[in-house]
């Protein structure tokens, strides 16, 4: 799943795949992206 573009009361943000939390405002696409990586390394474990 990729970083995607969303939406949160009308701002632009980021978020990692479709269910992931939208991150707004400075440092959101960091953030968005280190959640995506805690979902890849929480995955790797099973």
């Amino acid at each position: 799943m990729p970083l995607m573009k969303c939406r949160k009361k009308s701002k632009s943000g980021w978020k990692f795949g479709k269910k992931g939390k939208c991150y707004i405002g400075l440092g959101a696409r960091e953030k968005a992206a280190k959640q995506g990586r805690a979902i890849k390394w929480r995955q790797s474990l099973r």
